[in-house]
């Protein structure tokens, strides 16, 4: 590729990044509302048919339960659905799948609206389940920084700032969909769909198939050479021909455990007890602030709000600047080191400035989850088998962080609810906390180990220009 088609790359590589941040803030804003206000709809569906048999903390247990079995079923629906949806979007473009996220987003969040007024706990139920796709979205946005990037070196500052759409969704939608709810929580899911629809909108109208621009401009290496100059390997335009074995969920999980990438693997099984570990925030958080702090919806998005704008930082500019500084392994265990230490911060929050001091360090764990996204990206380079398969991969990357959230929130929701049900020998709100803190810390010695025992040499540097150029920063 010569200079006048590296700058035309950087220019339509440029679009992509920003209409995908734009997307991802659009899809995320809609989804703030089901983060801020499901466990609430649920508990009163759960307490319209036996608040008259329990109390208060009982109820919130009862619903620490179902939100455990609704979680559980929405992770094995998307378990199974993430590498069809990899494998999809490797044959037919990332569009494709963006757009099946958004039907299934839409419908989860329509029939959650319509519990508000009819209370029934299998309406949210069915909603629950009907959105099990919403979970690919982030890995289709992983896909398409691949895509874009044709050096690994530029990957990590790309995904950060794509991610960034992410966090900005978290500082706008939950508090302005906090403030709305003080008119009716029904007005805040309106403005979900409709931020639903125009994410739909974006991308159909204004983002670039990213598979086609890089079969246009992709660098015509052979493998070998871009295995030497840690440059991806050129992704075909999709076709439009698929079969069976394509949409085998254990063909593209294989490469996950090759001989011949064994980091890999450890990715992947970190994937699995990582996002294990999450579900203690995923599951019960809000539940959790409910009973230790009494936060109303207001409160809770403002919080979110401020968890949103670090998290801008930390994705935006922190992971970037640290990955610079001290390579991608390391701020993989940065990332690491921040998840115990914000799990420490909520097992002692007596109080919310505890808590408030906690939260920073949740957002700088971010950057463990950023750092796999490279990681397995820039394995996935040095195996030339792999070529045309990172959507496949990626959605069984995603795929394991299902299956543990299945079981993650079974967990999760069980521990919380039985600590604070009464039945217990002792009422501890963070119980969850705790065991997530040892997981974590297990983590941590076995990345440690791992790493000491599978080296990563760091490819020689390109031309400054040209990296530039290809980094979609001309």
């Amino acid at each position: 590729m010569d200079v006048q088609d590296d700058v035309a790359y950087a220019k339509i590589a440029k679009k992509i990044k920003f209409v995908s941040m734009g997307a991802i803030f659009l899809f995320f804003v809609g989804e703030s509302a089901k983060l801020l206000y499901y466990p609430t709809i649920l508990k009163a569906c759960v307490a319209a048919r036996w608040g008259s048999e329990y109390t208060d903390d009982q109820i919130t247990a009862l619903t620490s339960y179902y939100k455990g079995g609704l979680d559980m079923a929405n992770s094995l629906l998307g378990f199974l659905a993430g590498p069809i949806i990899g494998a999809l979007s490797d044959k037919f473009g990332r569009r494709l799948p963006l757009m099946l996220c958004f039907v299934s987003s839409f419908i989860e969040t329509l029939l959650v609206a319509v519990s508000i007024f009819y209370q029934e706990v299998w309406i949210v139920a069915l909603g629950r389940a009907l959105g099990f796709l919403s979970n690919t979205s982030i890995t289709i946005m992983v896909a398409i920084c691949s895509d874009v990037c044709l050096t690994s070196a530029a990957r990590a500052p790309m995904l950060g700032i794509i991610m960034v759409g992410v966090a900005a969704a978290i500082i706008v939608g939950p508090a302005s969909l906090g403030v709305l709810g003080l008119w009716g929580i029904q007005w805040s899911f309106l403005v979900a769909l409709v931020a639903a629809v125009w994410f739909l909108l974006l991308v159909v109208g204004f983002l670039p198939e990213p598979l086609n621009i890089k079969g246009k401009y992709g660098q015509s290496e052979s493998p070998s050479s871009s295995i030497n100059h840690g440059a991806a390997v050129p992704s075909q335009p999709p076709s439009n021909k698929v079969s069976f074995r394509d949409l085998n969920p254990i063909r593209s999980a294989r490469i996950l455990f090759s001989r011949h990438l064994p980091f890999l693997g450890f990715l992947a099984v970190f994937q699995f007890f990582g996002s294990f570990a999450e579900q203690d925030i995923a599951s019960t958080f809000v539940l959790w602030t409910d009973l230790r702090f009494h936060f109303t919806s207001l409160i809770l998005g403002l919080m979110m709000s401020f968890y949103g704008v670090l998290m801008c930082v930390a994705q935006g500019w922190f992971f970037g600047f640290l990955t610079s500084k001290i390579g991608i392994r390391r701020s993989f265990v940065v990332g690491i080191v921040c998840s115990i230490l914000a799990r420490v911060g909520y097992i002692s929050s007596v109080n919310i400035y505890i808590l408030i001091a906690a939260i920073p360090f949740a957002c700088m764990s971010s950057t463990s989850t950023l750092a796999i996204n490279v990681l397995t990206l820039k394995e996935l380079d040095k195996d030339p088998t792999s070529t045309g398969q990172t959507g496949g991969v990626l959605g069984s990357m995603t795929s394991l962080g299902s299956l543990a959230g299945f079981l993650g929130a079974v967990v999760a929701q069980t521990v919380f609810a039985y600590f604070v049900s009464g039945h217990a020998p002792v009422y501890f709100i963070g119980a969850q906390f705790v065991l997530s803190l040892a997981l974590y810390t297990f983590l941590l010695i076995a990345t440690v180990v791992a790493m000491s025992w599978f080296k990563d040499a760091d490819p020689p540097k390109t031309d400054p220009d040209r990296q530039s150029l290809l980094s979609g920063n001309p």
